[in-house]
């Protein structure tokens, strides 16, 4: 009795998603039925460099990486990801920033591979 209510999914709970999936063809359409456009805007190139705090923050420029760049890094240096996914982007740059809501341990971590970075010139304050 148990296993035939369980495996039953309730009409109530696909109905929302199945409304969802429906939206974009529902809205897509202007008032007067012809096709309108969509803008795609890209919110990253309005972060400017001077507003960034230079202690907490550097930017990861692509044309400062090496081919052999991950080896001058040491192994478990806590940036390593955001440089790999900026590699795999077509970004010429990144941003990071130390988790400051992090626990002080991790949180001086990622402040000392900063520095690392920094040290190597792979990150800049600006």
């Amino acid at each position: 009795m148990l296993a035939g209510l369980v495996s039953r999914k309730p009409d109530w709970l696909s109905t929302p998603f199945q409304r969802r999936s429906a939206f974009p063809d529902e809205t897509d359409r202007s008032a007067s039925g012809r096709q309108i456009s969509r803008t795609i805007i890209d919110a990253r190139s309005f972060i400017e460099a001077r507003a960034m705090d230079p202690e907490t923050q550097a930017i990861v420029r692509r044309e400062s990486l090496p081919s052999d760049w991950e080896h001058q890094l040491s192994e478990a240096n806590q940036w390593i990801p955001w440089i790999w996914q900026l590699l795999a982007s077509t970004d010429a740059d990144t941003i990071i920033a130390v988790p400051l809501a992090k626990p002080k341990k991790q949180r001086d971590k990622y402040f000392n591979d900063l520095r690392e970075l920094r040290s190597v010139g792979f990150a800049d304050p600006y």
